[in-house]
C-alpha cells in the first residue's frame, strides 16, 4: 500500500526521490525515541508519540504531546533536537 501512495508525494528541487524502503528505514532507526519523555528549557514536560514524514518535503517531524494537557504538537526533528528540550 505505501509503495502505491508514493506518486502522491511532491518533492521541492532540492529534494531526490527515495525509496519507500529507505524512508521506512529511516523511521525504523528512530522506533526508540517513541514514548520517551522530555523537558522544554522553559519547563514544559512531554512524551514523544511518533516520529513521522511532513508529507510535502519529506522532512522528519516529532510528533509529542504534553503530559498535563490533552494538546498534541508536531516539530521539525532537528529542532527538536537543537537542545530545547532534554529528555528526562
Amino acid at each position: 500500500m505505501l509503495k502505491t501512495l508514493m506518486h502522491w508525494l511532491r518533492l521541492t528541487k532540492n529534494e531526490t526521490k527515495r525509496s519507500i524502503e529507505d524512508l521506512a528505514a529511516d523511521l525504523s532507526a528512530k522506533q526508540q525515541l517513541n514514548g520517551t519523555a522530555w523537558r522544554h528549557r522553559k519547563g514544559g514536560e512531554y512524551r514523544i508519540i511518533c516520529i513521522a514524514y511532513r508529507e510535502q518535503t519529506l522532512e522528519m517531524e516529532v510528533v509529542y504531546e504534553d503530559t498535563r494537557t490533552p494538546v498534541t504538537y508536531i516539530r521539525p526533528l532537528g529542532e527538536f533536537m537543537d537542545g530545547r528540550f532534554t529528555q528526562m
